[in-house]
């Protein structure tokens, strides 16, 4: 919750930038590409949490299923390959 309420106050401050300097006809490229950054950034973070919730259920699962660790290797190993 606090992620997303970050991402959306950085990209409502990047819609609001003050309109009143020289540049103005520059700022609808520099906000786009202010939007662009957080979306990159963001994608990032999921990755990240992505990855290590699945690295958690993962470890989880080889704690609990006896086996589970060999065979789960077994598998990458076949999917790295193909």
């Amino acid at each position: 919750m606090m992620g997303a309420a970050c991402l959306g106050g950085i990209a409502l401050a990047a819609t609001l930038r003050s309109r009143n300097s020289e540049a103005e006809l520059d700022a609808p490229r520099r906000r786009s590409t202010t939007v662009h950054d957080v979306v990159g950034w963001w994608d990032d973070v999921v990755s990240a949490l992505v990855g290590v919730a699945s690295s958690e259920v993962s470890g989880y699962i080889g704690r609990v299923v006896p086996g589970f660790d060999e065979h789960y290797e077994q598998a990458a190993r076949r999917n790295t390959r193909s």
